[in-house]
This record gives structure tokens, C-alpha cells and sequence, in this order.
């Protein structure tokens, strides 16, 4: 508790300064993770299977409902 204002005021930029590099990589990491065209050059056989099952099950949805709009 025995902490000057100025102390307290450097405390306080130092967490704000902080606080904004996190959230800056924080938003990198988000957008890195939703990048689809970084996810298929990581792992395009993944993708393209996930594709393939979605396909499959579209398919099966609309053959159970006679292919009626």
C-alpha cells in the first residue's frame, strides 16, 4: 500500500500496454485459425475428406426427403 500515485499510474500503463499485445495476438491467432486457405495447405487431405462427409450426408439428407424442395 505504499505505492505513489506515479507508481500506480506506470502500473497501470504497463497492464494497458500489456493487455494491447495480448489482444493483438490474440486477434492474429483467431485470424490464422480461420484462414481456410492456411488450414488446406496444412492439412488438405483433412479438408478434403471433411468435404467429402459433408457431401455424403447432404446427399443422404435429401435422398431422405425424396429430392422435394
Amino acid at each position: 500500500m505504499g505505492e505513489t500515485p506515479s507508481q500506480i499510474a506506470e502500473e497501470i500503463e504497463r497492464t494497458r500496454a500489456e493487455l494491447g499485445s495480448n489482444f493483438q495476438e490474440l486477434g492474429q491467432k483467431v485470424k490464422s485459425a480461420t484462414d481456410w486457405r492456411r488450414q488446406f495447405q496444412n492439412s488438405p487431405f483433412f479438408l478434403m475428406g471433411l468435404a467429402f462427409g459433408a457431401g455424403l450426408l447432404l446427399a443422404k439428407l435429401v435422398a431422405a426427403n425424396g429430392g422435394r424442395r
